[in-house]
């Protein structure tokens, strides 16, 4: 058959075929209509092979899918069976919302009650309406930076970062699960205005005494006063100290352990105690030991810690509003206890700060404790000199 012959097969009362080689034939239909066919053999039985319609398929393009038939023949593959199994395949093939909604529901149990809520309020949000219904293989790295220019043009520059990276973690789910092969959300690091850091406000070295003065002498609730305390003492975020319940603290061998679930990074983390961190719980313990929560709310203590801004309003309300935050703490500690020249690895640990090798910072939470231990006392025995 020759290309110029194509136009030339005009429609009859009946179809009939042209045949070119191989099995490859041309079906012209009554009504106009005219369509590539392959007839072949297989396993003793002649079947029909179904390329496409001319002159939407060219004639070289139609031998060209002849021949990769005839290949799939040759390797014991039915060509139709084939085509009906990669049907199948696409059927079966799940929408980026359903891979994100299964994604989402195999890492909750992982992240805190208020994460979890947060990473699918975000996707509910900002994502699953624009592109949710499309299958991942569908998404290329245009169309999903398209969706979140959409969080970038309205300034929620930290929002967008977050919610970049959370629909990379779900590409990497979809490739896991074999529902696509590329991660677009990986070709778009680096393409969003920049954030400003936000750096906490925090008490510098010679803040502290005046601090230490009108922390002693501020009229609000004990509870609040030693969560303030123990915070500093323990170099822990504010969240971590008023979530801290009974069953963490190894009073023998003077440790917290928090557990993963309730780390910002997704490891559990040891925290070595001081004899006056010991002693705050032991405060405590008198108060509340009928209670999980060690800092357990004033209303509600058989249900609840502490709220999550009772440190905060407590050192406003002593004059430090603009001045200094809880969470600034840890920048106050790490800050003095780097220029006393302890080991940088031993205050990043002691801050739950991990380190980018997974593997590393998988089986390292326990690091240093020796020498943490020792740095932890000592820095509760500078704040006493400092007092």
């Amino acid at each position: 058959m020759k290309v110029r012959e194509l136009n030339s097969f005009k429609p009859k009362s009946k179809a009939y075929k042209k045949y070119d080689s191989g099995g490859l034939f041309l079906q012209v239909n009554p009504s106009g209509s005219r369509y590539w066919r392959m007839k072949y053999k297989f396993n003793g039985y002649e079947s029909c092979y179904s390329i496409g319609q001319f002159p939407h398929i060219s004639l070289n393009q139609a031998r060209l899918v002849r021949d990769q038939q005839k290949i799939l023949i040759s390797q014991g593959v039915d060509p139709n069976a084939e085509k009906r199994e990669k049907r199948n395949r696409i059927k079966q093939r799940k929408t980026f919302e359903d891979i994100g909604r299964e994604w989402h529901s195999k890492q909750v149990d992982t992240w805190s009650k208020k994460h979890g809520i947060e990473v699918l309020h975000s996707l509910e949000r900002d994502i699953f309406p624009f592109i949710g219904k499309k299958h991942t293989h569908r998404i290329d790295a245009p169309t999903l930076l398209k969706v979140l220019r959409k969080i970038e043009d309205r300034g929620a520059l930290d929002i967008v970062t977050k919610v970049r990276q959370r629909c990379g973690k779900i590409f990497n789910y979809a490739i896991a699960t074999g529902h696509c092969k590329d991660n677009p959300a990986n070709y778009l690091m680096g393409v969003f205005k920049a954030v400003k850091k936000r750096h906490h406000h925090y008490l510098k070295k010679a803040d502290l005494p005046e601090y230490f003065k009108r922390l002693e002498t501020y009229k609000g609730d004990r509870t609040t006063v030693l969560g303030l305390k123990f915070t500093l003492l323990t170099l822990a975020r504010t969240k971590e100290t008023r979530e801290a319940t009974w069953e963490e603290i190894d009073f023998k061998n003077k440790q917290w352990t928090i557990p993963a679930t309730r780390m910002k990074n997704g490891f559990e983390h040891l925290v070595p105690l001081s004899k006056q961190a010991i002693e705050i719980l032991n405060e405590l313990k008198e108060k509340h030991s009928d209670y999980d929560f060690i800092f357990a709310s004033f209303h509600k203590p058989q249900k609840q810690p502490m709220s999550e801004n009772a440190m905060l309003s407590a050192l406003y309300k002593m004059g430090y509003r603009g001045k200094a935050t809880v969470h600034g703490f840890r920048a106050t500690a790490s800050t003095i206890l780097n220029e006393l020249n302890f080991s940088s690895d031993w205050v990043e640990k002691q801050l739950s700060h991990v380190s980018n090798n997974n593997v590393r910072r998988a089986y390292n939470h326990a690091m240093y404790i020796p020498q943490r231990t020792k740095m932890m006392q000592f820095w509760a025995d500078y704040l006493d000199g400092v007092k």
